[in-house]
């Protein structure tokens, strides 16, 4: 059974199992000023200059996407695509 239910709802590392913490690369777009940053949420813009996806509304994760089981929580450092680490893609133990 998976504990997840929000951001990493059927999302484990295929090698440990460890559900707790992943690095995820990701593109998004962002608002640069010179004394900071704007996140524009996980949509794309209405008026976006930039072509193809960003960061889709479901789960923000796109199956292309390296991953690595975080290992500063008890991951083993596993490194994949996020679709190697969909819950569905694994077997249950």
């Amino acid at each position: 059974m998976y504990t997840n239910t929000q951001n990493l709802a059927g999302i484990r590392c295929p090698e440990c199992f460890n559900e707790t913490a992943f690095v995820v690369q990701m593109t998004m777009n962002v608002v640069m000023f010179d004394d900071g940053i704007s996140f524009l949420g996980v949509s794309q813009p209405d008026n976006d200059h930039f072509p193809g996806r960003v960061i889709p509304d479901d789960d923000g994760f796109r199956d292309e996407d390296p991953i690595e089981c975080y290992t500063r929580r008890d991951g083993c450092g596993h490194r994949g695509t996020v679709r190697d680490f969909r819950a569905n893609a694994t077997t249950a133990v």
